[in-house]
């Protein structure tokens, strides 16, 4: 019988929704803003896939909001296991030593890339883990592609139907530098993964110099054919940055702004701010632009939870407008690109082809799921 170590950070990407860029020393904020708990709900949509199997496994965690409630909730008997609680990285780290103590099999933990280096420092690549995305940014390579992946994975980890396991890199970026518009990514070590390269995200990307030529051609045909009085909001990344360079606007890299006749209305929008802005227009004058993130092809879920369910229930899909350079294409392999928003019904809206911009006047046809 294999025996599986819970960690859940049940503040991991509590800053996403509110514009923060991140949760580290911004908890506070975040609350007041309105954030609400995301890894609690998506550590049990991974675990609810090992119900079926609980007699080939026990699971061991940290008692109440540190894995407990959520095992529980998932249908799951776990043993607990006693540290005090810190309320911070150091509870991370307690567990990971008596995980070691109790030689675990395996880890399970919800949380992002700080979470994923705080097990780094204690395990190293001892012991087999699997991420469950719940960060704002996640970078690194040893978290699966949505959470129902995660349960999948350790599911056949745990049941022997892997071919092995392999090393998977340990990303952090610098949130201060990141809220400010850097985007400062260093690599901390590795640790070991379950071998399956269709259920784990790789490791985050960034964009080549010689793309910048093709970066600059895609923002050309967005702008040249950008229609009167619509909304566009404009997500994320180095590659729609160049949007907002052609049209000599100020911009917000790892935010959201929005657009409309060729003006900046409104600069680094939260979830709420999106809303009340929304509020205003009728859906079929709002379009929202948005390019997958490199090396991985998560075009919504990660790094910018602001677009929330609650707000693409108003986007018609035919108002999204995907930018993504041949490189990025081919970086992902022909993978579909992922939606990850942790609403079935609106990751269902959006599944399916879409169309992409390649370059000017250049479009594909490609799927999302």
């Amino acid at each position: 019988m294999k025996k599986i170590g819970l960690i859940v950070n049940p503040i991991a990407g509590m800053g996403g929704s509110t514009g923060l860029k991140g949760t580290d020393g911004m908890l506070e904020e975040a609350l007041k803003r309105g954030a609400k708990p995301n890894s609690p709900g998506r550590a049990v949509k991974a675990l609810e896939i090992l119900t079926e199997i609980k007699s080939e496994f026990s699971i061991l965690c940290g008692s109440g909001a540190l894995g407990e409630d959520e095992a529980l909730l998932a249908g799951l008997s776990p043993e607990l296991i006693n540290i005090e609680a810190q309320n911070n990285a150091q509870d991370t780290r307690n567990l990971c030593r008596e995980f070691l103590k109790n030689e675990v099999d395996a880890i399970i933990f919800a949380g992002g890339d700080g979470t994923a280096r705080d097990i780094l420092d204690i395990i190293q690549d001892q012991i087999v883990v699997v991420g469950i995305p719940a960060g704002v940014k996640i970078h690194s390579a040893v978290f699966s592609q949505k959470p129902e992946y995660a349960g999948q994975l350790l599911r056949k980890f745990i049941l022997g139907e892997l071919r092995g396991t392999r090393l998977a890199e340990v990303m952090d970026i610098d949130e201060e530098l990141y809220r400010a518009g850097t985007v400062s990514s260093k690599l901390y070590g590795y640790m070991t993964v379950p071998f399956d390269n269709k259920l784990l995200q790789g490791k985050k990307s960034g964009s080549l110099p010689s793309e910048a030529a093709n970066q600059q051609s895609m923002a050309w045909d967005i702008t040249d054919f950008m229609e009167q009085d619509v909304i566009y909001l404009v997500g994320p990344g180095s590659t729609t940055s160049y949007i907002m360079k052609t049209l000599e606007l100020p911009y917000t890299l790892i935010g959201i702004d929005a657009v409309m006749n060729k003006n900046l209305i409104a600069q680094d929008l939260s979830e709420q701010g999106i809303l009340e802005l929304m509020d205003k227009f009728p859906a079929q004058k709002i379009k929202l632009i948005l390019t997958p993130i490199g090396g991985q092809g998560i075009i919504l879920g990660r790094g910018n939870q602001q677009i929330s369910s609650r707000i693409l229930m108003h986007i018609e899909k035919k108002n999204i407008i995907v930018m993504a350079s041949k490189n990025k294409l081919a970086e992902i392999r022909g993978r579909a690109f992922i939606l990850d928003t942790g609403d079935k019904a609106t990751d269902e809206k959006f599944g399916g082809y879409m169309n992409v911009v390649t370059g000017y006047k250049e479009y594909v046809i490609y799927k999302a799921e």
